[in-house]
């Protein structure tokens, strides 16, 4: 076994950031495993005549542990905080007795908001602004980061990295975890560069048997559990099975594991916090290279993304 990487020339934001990847590999290791475990194996069918439709329900399904909100509360607290301490970092670089009491890395929805909360405070009414302390280019830089910057084409504010990461992190730290919910997920949403959800897939072994001549998998939403639907066909019988064959339906269906939290909205899923361990470390690299900070390990976009 390789002895584990220790990054002990990096600040401590870095550190944070790095232990949020750890907890959020764990996550995706668990979360392919229970997926793997559950729609392992033929799901068994009797048929219904051809002009009606034969539905596919999966067995058992072991239930997925609730110790997940948990580990996504260990992600997301390290996550949020690492850019907390970004701002920290920052201000004592710039004025190192300034005070710090005020910090955190400000996530707006909108530049009015920011304008109001950091350009035109009233800071004799209001105190500081969170990132009063930090250089103008630094300053710059966080605002080049805020969500209605970065906001890709098509997406809400409310769904942009950083602000689901504020919300998942307000409603950890002060409500509940989050409970999780293995469900098919919506087909094509993009997941990572050139990947993206594919369409799930029926089909029948061993073939030679029966013919489907219409198949639809469960709608997206459908939760993965003990005599849902996974899915649906029209069969023609092209001949009996010997007794001594078994024949069933083998479902290549994507999962994903949708966390929430019960009367909220912005529920998440698994990989939507890819999205927001790489938007993080956007931030930090766009900081640093405004605050003048270079020779420090660096990934790229992406570099830290869901498998293929």
């Amino acid at each position: 076994m390789s002895a584990p990487v220790v990054f002990v020339d990096e600040p401590g934001y870095r550190l944070k950031l790095r232990r949020a990847k750890q907890h959020l590999e764990t996550i995706d290791r668990d979360v392919r495993a229970f997926i793997e475990f559950n729609l392992a194996g033929a799901v068994p069918f009797e048929t219904k005549p051809e002009k009606e439709w034969t539905i596919f329900k999966r067995g058992d399904v072991k239930p997925i542990s609730p110790l997940f909100g948990a580990f996504l509360g260990d992600f997301i607290h390290n996550a949020r905080s690492a850019l907390d301490n970004l701002v920290v970092a920052m201000i004592r670089r710039n004025d190192p007795g300034h005070s710090v009491e005020h910090a955190y890395f400000p996530a707006y929805d909108g530049s009015a908001k920011w304008r109001n909360e950091i350009v035109t405070r009233d800071r004799t009414a209001h105190g500081p602004a969170p990132t009063d302390g930090v250089s103008d280019a630094v300053l710059t830089a966080i605002e080049k980061s805020q969500p209605y910057r970065t906001k890709p084409m098509g997406v809400s504010i409310a769904r942009t990295p950083l602000m689901l990461l504020q919300a998942a992190s307000n409603t950890d730290k002060h409500q509940a975890i989050h409970a999780t919910t293995p469900r098919i997920p919506v087909p094509g949403r993009i997941i990572g560069p050139n990947l993206s959800v594919p369409r799930g897939r029926l089909h029948i072994t061993p073939p030679g048997y029966f013919k489907m001549l219409k198949s639809r998998v469960a709608a997206p939403g459908t939760p993965l559990e003990t005599g849902a639907e996974i899915g649906r066909a029209k069969i023609r019988v092209v001949q009996l099975p010997p007794p001594n064959v078994e024949v069933g339906v083998n479902a290549s269906i994507p999962m994903e594991i949708a966390f929430s939290v019960e009367g909220k909205s912005g529920e998440i899923t698994h990989w939507d916090l890819w999205d927001m361990a790489n938007e993080a470390w956007r931030v930090v690299l766009r900081v640093e290279e405004a605050a003048g900070i270079h020779g420090l390990p660096r990934q790229d976009a992406y570099e830290w993304a869901i498998s293929n």
